[in-house]
């Protein structure tokens, strides 16, 4: 099982109506906020979506962009997902030619996956499934490839202040094998319907 204790990134992929551009960098600048611990950027209203070349569908070329988050840790089942702000990003991704986006899942697990006392994993929050099959809806809708990275190196951190972190869900084969039983297996399902 040494494989499984290695997870760390899902790439998820949409088919593609076609191919386009991939001659263009992108921004998506996220703001650090000092004070009360390591907290991200809100609402990132200045992300910099900018326009390439015109598309070539003959290459299949992925021209893509770090949406990352919107509410570092909190966008899926954290009670901070917000439709409208991911509905303008993926559109202005759209119309700027951009057809990949990666997104960080648990980030750092301060909202997702559910834990027990003993740091294995116990489920998904209540909101978990409605928030990301409306985000990859989105994606979708608007043709773009979402590649969910589950966890960001912030899960060997203690971000919050807490004492603790989530490295465990790597060290701890017993541990690895409650997120695969009781969040990724299930996120997968609900992915697959």
């Amino acid at each position: 099982m040494a494989s499984t204790r290695c997870i760390v990134a899902l790439a998820l992929v949409s088919a593609l109506a076609h191919g386009h551009d991939h001659s263009h960098t992108h921004g998506h600048d996220h703001q650090l906020k000092h004070g009360q611990g390591h907290e991200h950027g809100q609402g990132h209203a200045g992300a910099a979506h900018h326009a390439g070349s015109s598309a070539d569908t003959t290459t299949g070329w992925f021209n893509g962009l770090n949406v990352a988050w919107n509410q570092f840790g909190y966008d899926i089942g954290g009670g901070s997902y917000d439709e409208a702000w991911f509905t303008n990003y993926m559109q202005e991704a759209q119309a700027n030619g951009e057809n990949a986006a990666r997104f960080w899942v648990h980030t750092d697990g301060r909202a997702s996956p559910s834990f027990a006392s003993d740091g294995s994993v116990s489920g998904l929050p209540s909101t978990f499934t409605s928030d990301l099959l409306s985000l990859v809806g989105l994606a979708q809708s608007h043709e773009v490839v979402l590649q969910l990275c589950l966890w960001s190196f912030d899960m060997c951190k203690d971000e919050t202040g807490s004492g603790s972190t989530h490295a465990s869900l790597i060290s701890s084969e017993t541990k690895t094998q409650s997120y695969i039983d009781n969040a990724l297996k299930p996120m997968l399902t609900s992915l697959s319907a």
